[in-house]
């Protein structure tokens, strides 16, 4: 039925049930009629184990599995290249709050990316730079005219109605509106200066009465510590008056009892014996005699 091509040893064709051959369904069998081929026999695919021959079939898995190692090799250094692109990007956002877009980076190179983030570095610095010198010289004009600002914005106010053309009802419904304006903004600040001077009065007067209370606390304080010490001095010194006095009068009842003992010995007749002992007594002798 089928015409003969090639070796059926390895091809054949693709087929279907026999039920189904003259049924028209290709699209349930879209290689039907087609070649396919079968594998090769054992011993074409390897040489003979005895020998030292390396077949055309091993020569090229060989060459395969060398190219397959580059390929693996080349996708992890583009990985790891990615990997460290990522992370610049990363830093670039968290930095200068700038993001760059997948398939942007995608299509750089990281050279590339190193030039775009020197550039985006200068660029930072360069507003940084720009900020500072004008918010330096705004500070300095404010410093000199404190109404700059206020001058600054009534100018692009002109220059914004400068800018349109007006009728004359509109015209002089903008002046009686930027008149109203300005008067309900004089009586504000009149009624916002009298009610912060009445907050600041009310708070002055607390302040004020804080104070009060807590100088008279601090100074009930020194003074109640010099009141204490001062008692306790009067109390130590007059202890130590009262120590002295006795001592004092001990020291007088001692002297006149020695003096009247002294009277007594002279007044009476001392026997031999008891002028020997007074004579080693020193309290009774003087130049080695008796008094």
């Amino acid at each position: 039925m089928f015409p003969k091509i090639g070796n059926f040893s390895n091809s054949a064709y693709y087929s279907k049930p026999s039920s189904q051959i003259f049924n028209n369904e290709p699209k349930l069998y879209p290689n039907y009629g087609k070649v396919y081929a079968l594998p090769r026999p054992y011993y074409q695919q390897y040489p003979n184990p005895g020998s030292n021959e390396r077949s055309f079939y091993h020569e090229k898995a060989e060459k395969v599995h060398e190219k397959s190692l580059e390929r693996k090799l080349l996708y992890l250094k583009n990985r790891q290249i990615n990997i460290e692109k990522e992370k610049i990007r990363d830093e670039v956002f968290k930095l200068y709050n700038i993001s760059i877009s997948n398939f942007e980076l995608r299509r750089m190179t990281y050279e590339q990316l190193l030039t775009k983030v020197v550039k985006i570095h200068q660029k930072f610095k360069e507003n940084t730079a720009a900020l500072i010198i004008q918010q330096s010289w705004r500070n300095y004009i404010l410093r000199k005219d404190p109404n700059y600002m206020k001058r600054i914005r009534l100018a692009r106010r002109l220059a914004k109605i400068k800018s349109k053309k007006y009728t004359p009802n509109e015209a002089a419904v903008v002046i009686q509106r930027i008149y109203r304006g300005h008067r309900v903004r004089l009586e504000y600040d009149i009624i916002r200066g009298k009610y912060r001077i009445e907050n600041n009065n009310k708070y002055f007067g607390d302040v004020q009465i804080k104070l009060k209370q807590d100088s008279a606390k601090i100074i009930w304080k020194y003074w109640a510590n010099f009141r204490d010490a001062r008692n306790a001095k009067i109390k130590k010194e007059e202890a130590e008056r009262i120590k002295q006095q006795k001592e004092k009068e001990r020291r007088e009842a001692e002297e006149l009892r020695k003096l009247q003992a002294r009277k007594t010995i002279v007044n009476r007749e001392i026997p031999p014996q008891a002028v020997q002992k007074l004579k080693k007594a020193s309290t009774l002798t003087k130049g080695g005699r008796v008094v």
